[in-house]
């Protein structure tokens, strides 16, 4: 009786797809359950599907550092049974995020640059210039974004990230001198990132270009208004 109920079992694989799928349901409303039936798909049978529904539903708990692990599986796994496509997109952009986010540098430049090379996409050499910045690597970081704006170039970010690497690397002299231009071409496009414009803000004050750095603190906090302004910019302010 045991031996014919064992062997109506279903496949490990067919009972980690829908894990998956339940766990794909289940991100919508409990991020808890998401969290639990992904692992438990990870544990009957590994595949890159489910790190990835694994990773993105601690990302969406907020647990940023956890999620590294499952992307970093989900990435293996797409290598070893695709040699020749690319790791999708979407995986590598999460995979470098949460690097990036948890201040894994190093990791974050490498992650942003192997997927640049495989994609050629602007959002990803803005990555790998944001980390090499982070890094104090300049002329590294200044390489990337340049191929971030050649790639996207009317795009505001790129530009602006330049113009923070501008002013918070060179001297003093040429700080503004260097970032005005870029900054100003950033803003016609329509910057709308808080965070950068509360760091440009920032970069800005310390130079003691107050009605400056005044204007891009303001436009920090209108960026902010679906979610309330951040305390430290109205400080600064």
């Amino acid at each position: 009786g045991s031996t014919r109920a064992q062997s109506v079992l279903p496949p490990p694989r067919l009972v980690a797809q829908r894990k998956i799928l339940e766990a794909k349901l289940a991100l919508e409303g409990s991020t808890d359950m998401a969290v639990c039936l992904a692992k438990e798909a990870t544990s009957v049978h590994e595949t890159a599907t489910g790190w990835t529904t694994l990773g993105d539903a601690l990302y969406k708990k907020g647990q940023i550092d956890a999620a590294v692990m499952p992307y970093t599986n989900a990435i293996r796994l797409h290598k070893l049974s695709a040699t020749q496509i690319a790791v999708p997109l979407d995986l590598r952009v999460k995979h470098a995020y949460c690097l990036l986010q948890t201040n894994q540098y190093t990791a974050a430049q490498a992650a942003y640059v192997t997927a640049a090379n495989e994609w050629q996409t602007s959002s990803l050499w803005l990555g790998a210039g944001a980390a090499s910045l982070r890094l104090g690597d300049k002329d590294t970081a200044e390489g990337y974004l340049k191929l971030a704006t050649v790639r996207s170039a009317r795009a505001a970010l790129p530009h602006a990230q330049l113009a923070l690497l501008h002013v918070t690397t060179d001297d003093d002299n040429d700080a503004e001198q260097h970032a005005s231009k870029v900054l100003d071409l950033a803003m016609r496009l329509g910057l709308d990132d808080a965070s950068l414009l509360r760091e440009l803000g920032n970069s800005y004050f310390e130079l003691r270009r107050y009605a400056f750095a005044e204007a891009l603190l303001r436009r920090a906090i209108a960026a902010e208004t679906k979610k309330g302004a951040n305390s430290h910019t109205r400080k600064r302010l």
